[in-house]
């Protein structure tokens, strides 16, 4: 988990693309990733290589913006985060929305008793991912988590690693999946197989 060859410890498949994953939902971007990404992070100084405290900003073409930080981070930036442990916040004009493994809160409190209309937007339900998961392939439905959703979220944490470490704010291509015009980013995207194994992307 804290070896960057096999993960990029919380940023990224530990805790950090679960909320990723939430925010994407939240935005209706699960097709799609953002086009700039900028952020700083503090990295283990043993021999970790991933970082312990980091904030990246990753902002869309449709306009809104993620802000990813660990949960040292986000507690000292907004007051939500003080309602428990890692979670997503969505911010608008009429209030917020803490949601997490706990639960979900709102400000103000109405927010959450707001009822869906008969033909607005609803999601799929699920207390029983593993069921889901299962259900999914036997009867050929929809899982509550697409993997076109999971890859994306995962986009965003390589796409937040990769800037951090070259501390720069990077453009990306989210048809091409690529860097705009910055080779050493693209480079990053993938690392040298040894002969005889290869892989084309």
């Amino acid at each position: 988990m804290f070896i960057r060859d096999y993960g990029l410890g919380c940023l990224g498949g530990a805790w950090g693309i679960h909320d990723l994953d939430a925010a994407q939902f939240f935005l209706d971007t699960d097709d799609t990733t953002p086009i700039e990404i900028e952020g700083r992070a503090l990295y283990y100084e043993d021999v970790r290589d991933v970082p312990y405290s980091w904030t990246v900003e990753q902002k869309y073409a449709s306009g809104p913006t993620v802000i990813h930080m660990d949960l040292v981070t986000a507690k000292a930036r907004a007051k939500q985060f003080e309602l428990g442990g890692m979670a997503s916040v969505v911010t608008g004009t009429k209030g917020w929305i803490w949601v997490s493994r706990q639960g979900v809160r709102t400000e103000p409190e109405s927010l959450a008793k707001i009822v869906i209309g008969a033909n607005e937007k609803r999601v799929l339900f699920s207390d029983d991912h593993l069921r889901n998961f299962i259900d999914a392939i036997r009867k050929k439905q929809p899982p509550i988590s697409p993997i076109g959703a999971a890859v994306h979220a995962e986009t965003m944490c390589q796409q937040s690693d990769i800037a951090m470490r070259l501390r720069r704010k990077l453009r990306w291509d989210p048809k091409a999946e690529r860097f705009i015009n910055d080779e050493h980013a693209n480079r990053m995207l993938s690392r040298a197989i040894r002969t005889p194994w290869s892989y084309t992307i």
